[in-house]
């Protein structure tokens, strides 16, 4: 029994040790987990540009004009014309418009007519991306012919003013919120320059930028 109690005790004493090396030390304090990867946030998409109805939209651009009158060839004229336009609804809107078209003639001659007038806008599908319009103008025109001194003669202006008319449209692309493309526009014109009877004919295109602000509601 003495011998059976001694074996016992031997036992506990060389495999204690063995357990002690197997079970890893308690510190107290818990393993934290792992630390998570945020999600990506979800990219944002650019805004479309805004659509509706400007207040004012103020265009300037080149033009060229013919200019023809009786036993005078046809004559081209290069230039500048700008505009301003109030819109009262999304489809009419008023219109004036300021033009200057020169041509040299000759080394000593040179032609220049202006015209100021106004009239309606007609936007038939409103304002868009691609934006339709039309309109018919009136008001006055003017003309100089200037010719330059030579052979001791002094120089002269020839200049006249009278009512013109001009009417047309053309299409503008509109794709930001305030800047534009006028992309095209065709225009008659008419004037009565020099007392002529049937009064001069003209074919006007142009092309500009236009920038819009305010917002009609």
């Amino acid at each position: 029994m003495r011998k059976l109690a001694g074996l016992f005790v031997l036992s506990i004493v060389f495999v204690a040790p063995v357990f002690a090396q197997e079970t890893p030390p308690s510190t107290g304090q818990e393993t934290p987990p792992a630390a998570q990867t945020p999600a990506p946030a979800p990219e944002e998409k650019p805004k479309p540009a805004v659509r509706y109805t400007p207040k004012y939209e103020i265009s300037a651009g080149f033009s060229r004009r013919s200019y023809y009158s009786s036993g005078v060839p046809t004559i081209w004229m290069n230039g500048w014309d700008g505009s301003i336009d109030y819109n009262w609804k999304n489809w009419i809107g008023g219109e004036a418009e300021g033009l200057g078209v020169y041509k040299r003639l000759d080394p000593n001659q040179t032609l220049a007519i202006y015209t100021a007038m106004v009239g309606p806008r007609i936007y038939p599908f409103g304002h868009r991306k691609f934006t339709v319009y039309g309109h018919f103008l009136y008001g006055e025109g003017y003309y100089r012919l200037s010719t330059a001194p030579i052979g001791g003669f002094g120089g002269s202006n020839t200049t006249d003013t009278h009512r013109a008319w001009a009417g047309g449209g053309g299409f503008a692309l509109e794709k930001w919120n305030h800047w534009g493309i006028r992309l095209f526009q065709l225009d008659y014109a008419s004037t009565h320059f020099l007392g002529g009877k049937n009064g001069q004919g003209s074919i006007r295109v142009s092309f500009g930028v236009t920038f819009r602000f305010g917002q009609k509601r």
